[in-house]
Parts: C-alpha cells; structure tokens; sequence
C-alpha cells in the first residue's frame, strides 16, 4: 500500500490526467450524440427545402379552349421554351376567339341602327320634348312602313272597292235585261249564273291584288305600334324597350323577305320588273297577321343591385331547353334575351324554309310552334288569296339573343341599373356606365397554375 502511495505522490501528473480523461468519456458520449441529433436535422431541414424547392418549380400548363376545357394539360418542371410554346397557342386560340366574337357582333348587329340620332343614351334637356316626339313618329310610322316595303306586303282589297265594281256588273246586267226583254226579272238558271259571274269577278280582284304584292301585312300586324301615341310622354326605360322591339321587329322582317324573296328587290337601288317579284301564291309565308315581343326585363325600370356578372355565360336548363338566361339575378353580363310571338298564314310544305331563315338572319331559335288548320274560304271571303298551296296558321316563339357589347353603349342609364349593369360610379362617356368583360386574360393562371 505505501509502495502505491509513494508512486502516485512521483506520478501525481499521470494520475489527474487518467482521472480527466475518464471522467470526459461519459460527457464526449452525451455531446457527440447530441451534436449527431442536431446535424441530422439540419441536414433533413436543408434536404426538404431543395426538394420543395425543385417540386415547387413544377407548374401545370395547359391551353384553355373557348369552352372552358384545358386542353394539352400536362405537370412539369419550369420550362421557358415550353412555355414560350403555350404561350404561343394560348395567343393563337385567343386571336381565333376574338375574332369570332367580333363575327358575332357583327351578326347580332347586323343593320341595326338607332331610330333617330341624339335620343340615346339621353337626350339633350333642351331638347328633349322634341326628340322624343321624333323618336315615336319613327317607330309608328316610317320604320314600319319600310318594313312592310322590304317585304312588299300589302292588304286585300278594300271591300268598298270590291263592292262597287260588283255593283257596276249587276247594274249593267239589268240594264242588259231591260234592253233585251223590257225586263229585270231572272229566272234561277240567270240568277245563278250572275251569281257566278259575280264570284269570278271577286275572285279576280283578289288574284290581281296578290299577283301585286308578296304577303299580306300592314301596321297592325306589329303589335302596339298602332296604338303609339306621338305626343305621349315616356320615360327612357320604356323608350328603349321600343328600340329593340323595332330591332326584333326588322329581324323577323328580314327573315320573311329572305324567305319570301324579297330580300333583294328591297335592296337600294334594285328595279325588279313586276314578273321577277314574287307573288302571294309564290311565297312561303302568305300573311303576317301578329309580331308580339314579351315584356323586356327592365320594363318596369325598378333599379337592381349591380351585378358584375361571370366570365362565361350562365346556363340553366330549367328555364327553357335553350338553357341561356339573362337578366336581374342571372348573372349574365353578355347577352340579354328577347322572346317574340309570332303568327302568320304560311306554306305548310315549305314552313321549314323560313324557320332556317330566322336562325340564319340573327340568333333565334324557335321555342314552340303549334300549327292549325286555315279555312281559306273563309279568309277568302275576306280578300286573302293564297293561292294553291295548303297553309296553316303558325303560332310560334321564338328567342332571341341580343349581345351587349354593340347595345350597351347607347342604352340609358335607367336600363343599365334595371339590369344590373351600373355600378353607380362616374359613366364613362365612351360606355355610359357599362362595365364590359374583358377582352384578354388576366394573370398568370390562364396559362397554367402553380
């Protein structure tokens, strides 16, 4: 024991440093363990933000169509070549897409032009009174007279016309008698024979008022339009409802006239001889007999809440089998809808003609149609000859797809915020308040998402 004693005392140094040495052990193995924990989350950490990093620079491109769809839709890395690509057929498809718009417009437009010049949006106060009158006059009128002219229609013959020519044949047939027996009196034989005499002549008067004109049609066949009182005054909402009415009115006018064969001769300019003009007998719809356009939307001008609208077209296929709606609460900001009543004596066999001649004049389609028989004696009686051909009368609806984007410019203010359309801020003098869609995409995500 004292020999152990006496080397520790020499060896002192040794000692504290083999007493240091495992006394560090234990506390190395607690810190290299600790240190190991720590570096291995960094490393984790640094490992999980490259990988987000290179997972994140992935983004899905696509094409959106017309419709909606993506199309070529596909999840990559950031490809500056490939979207140089897509970029390039997004452009493309968007350029194809404006410039079916613009057809679009210009169909929906066609040669609609306001009535009268400084009435729309809103006339000067000044002159207000004055315009407006000019406005009516127009409308029940001179519009609709060229309407009635573009279709060359035309009514029967006046019945006192008719009449007096039947009276002038029974006059010299008495006065015949007279000279001849000293007598008026008939036996039956004469009696029905001047009865027939007197049909044929009728009959004749009516075949030569119908070879005269294409159709049969006046004022009164486009509905209120008699009625219009030009000194009434009305308020803007309503003035505009007639607007478009005239525009709906020149629509199913155009039609006819295509379908008829008018269309041409009514041309500026045209001198059609009277054999190449088509006649009653010749035409598919022989006699417009009502034009009746439903209630518009903002008829009753109470103002609505502005809505903006969805960037596609509504469809709601509870409404009508169309599926468009438009109006307050649709949400549709890019068209509105015009339903028209429609009824008229036509060709029975070649009423398909002028149904296709609606949908190639404007946006209508044809909602319900009901066909009844015609007691064309009957209507005979009245100066309506139609010749050989079966007819029916139609009763038919039909709608009617009028866009904004030509429309919107023109109408009051008081119409806009019927429909929704005003958002009550300063109207640009350009748009009158109209807050049209875009024209381009917006953002990023037009071409893909990420």
């Amino acid at each position: 024991m004292k020999n152990i004693l006496d080397w520790l005392k020499g060896n002192w140094l040794i000692v504290v440093l083999c007493v240091i040495a495992i006394a560090a052990l234990p506390t190395a193995i607690i810190f290299s363990t600790g240190m190991s924990s720590e570096l291995r989350a960094q490393v984790e950490k640094s490992l999980s933000e490259d990988f987000t990093a290179i997972n994140s620079n992935k983004v899905g491109y696509y094409v959106p169509t017309l419709t909606g769809e993506r199309k070529l839709e596909q999840q990559t890395e950031v490809n500056p070549e490939l979207t140089a690509q897509y970029a390039m057929a997004y452009e493309q498809l968007n350029a194809k897409g404006a410039q079916a718009a613009a057809a679009g417009e210009k169909h929906n437009k066609a040669d609609h032009k306001l009535l009268i010049d400084g009435f729309f949006p809103a006339p000067d106060r000044l002159i207000e009174a004055t315009k407006r009158t000019e406005f009516l006059r127009r409308y029940s009128a001179s519009f609709h007279e060229q309407l009635l002219e573009r279709m060359n229609a035309g009514s029967p013959p006046p019945p006192s016309e008719v009449g007096a020519v039947l009276l002038q044949h029974v006059a010299q047939h008495l006065e015949r008698l007279r000279n001849e027996r000293g007598s008026e009196e008939m036996n039956d034989d004469e009696k029905q024979r001047l009865q027939n005499e007197l049909f044929a002549i009728r009959l004749s008067r009516y075949r030569g008022r119908a070879n005269e004109i294409t159709m049969y049609a006046d004022l009164t066949a486009f509905d209120g339009v008699a009625a219009i009182d030009v000194s009434a005054s009305l308020p803007m909402f309503t003035a505009w409802d007639l607007q478009e009415r005239a525009w709906l009115h020149a629509d199913v006018v155009k039609a006819i006239a295509r379908t008829n064969g008018t269309e041409a001769i009514a041309e500026p300019g045209a001198n059609a001889s009277a054999s190449q003009k088509p006649t009653v007998a010749s035409a598919v719809v022989k006699r417009l007999i009502r034009v009746a356009p439903d209630r518009a939307a903002f008829e009753n001008g109470n103002e609505m809440n502005f809505d903006a609208g969805t960037d596609k077209a509504p469809v709601n296929y509870t409404r009508s089998f169309t599926g468009r709606v438009s109006g307050p609460g649709s949400h549709n900001r890019w068209y509105d809808l015009r339903v028209v009543s429609l009824e008229f004596i036509a060709s029975s066999r070649r009423l398909p003609e002028f149904i296709d001649a609606l949908a190639a004049t404007n946006f209508i389609t044809v909602l319900e149609l009901d066909l009844a028989a015609v007691d064309v004696f009957d209507d005979l009686k009245s100066g309506f000859y139609y010749g050989d051909d079966h007819v029916v009368r139609v009763t038919m609806r039909v709608e009617s797809v009028m866009l904004r984007s030509w429309r919107a410019p023109d109408m009051p203010v008081e119409v806009q915020k019927a429909l929704g359309m005003f958002d009550g801020e300063a109207i640009p003098e350009d748009q009158g308040g109209y807050n049209p869609p875009p024209n381009q995409p917006r953002g990023r995500d037009e071409f893909g998402e990420g």
